[in-house]
């Protein structure tokens, strides 16, 4: 990697921002884990609701454990490796290319939430009743002409 793209082995300036990417994990892990919980629940409600065979729920359970197992094991990596300059990827080694799509679609994540708490920032001064004083009655548009 190192010598194919030198310029991704240095540090990015808009990454050294610790405390935002530890509440990004950890919101990024509760966000997950209550999503994979509520279609647990739906899956779950389901199949009591058609009488699904006991086999069927036993192997959607086991997915379901088997997600939720390996979301806790990149969680629990990402908070092992928090502050690591040399961080790296669990085992098996990845191409640089399979890298280069991981870092472009984590660029992306980390830019998009970026935006989200920007807007939710600037949408906290604006009132509620704006929408309220600003409508336009239909029936004195026509009135009107």
């Amino acid at each position: 990697m190192k010598k194919k793209y030198p310029e991704l082995t240095e540090p990015q300036s808009d990454l050294e921002d610790e405390n935002y990417i530890e509440d990004f994990e950890d919101r990024y892990y509760e966000d997950k884990t209550q999503e994979l919980e509520a279609a647990w629940e739906r899956a779950k409600k389901n199949m009591e609701d058609s009488q699904a065979p006991e086999e069927e729920f036993n192997a959607k359970k086991e997915k379901h454990e088997e997600k939720m197992k390996k979301l806790k094991e990149e969680y629990d990596n990402w908070v092992e490796n928090r502050g690591n300059k040399g961080w790296t990827l669990p085992k098996g080694s990845k191409s640089a290319d399979t890298l280069l799509k991981l870092i472009k679609k984590t660029d992306e994540m980390i830019s998009k939430n970026k935006l989200k708490r920007e807007d939710k920032e600037a949408l906290k001064s604006i009132a509620l009743s704006t929408s309220k004083t600003n409508y336009l009655d239909p029936r004195y548009v026509i009135l009107q002409f």
